[in-house]
């Protein structure tokens, strides 16, 4: 369901952002924002449910809107920087560092 692939999306982000030419800033940026919501990822990856979920959804959604609010913010800096200079780097070594 609509919780499954949100939990999906949220572990999956850090690495599809760090395959990608963002810099170190805004990956950090990214990983810190998935992170900061790990705890709600795992509690919507029980068995509940999904009037179960979506109460738990509701009540960290302050917390959820603010990782929305950190994961947009270093998308647009990534844009920006891209539209001026594209920055190239090792994302490798973001992938070893965090897991």
């Amino acid at each position: 369901g609509i919780f499954e692939e949100w939990c999906d999306v949220v572990r999956w982000l850090p690495s599809i952002a760090a395959n990608s030419d963002m810099d170190q800033a805004q990956w950090d940026q990214i990983n810190g924002g998935c992170k900061s919501v790990s705890s709600v990822v795992a509690s919507l990856s029980g068995d509940q449910s999904d009037a179960e979920k979506r109460k738990i959804y509701q009540a960290n959604e302050k917390e959820i809107q603010e990782m929305l609010k950190t994961i947009r913010q270093a998308a647009e800096e990534f844009e920006q920087a891209e539209t001026v200079s594209p920055y190239k780097n090792d994302s490798t070594e973001r992938q070893n560092t965090d897991g």
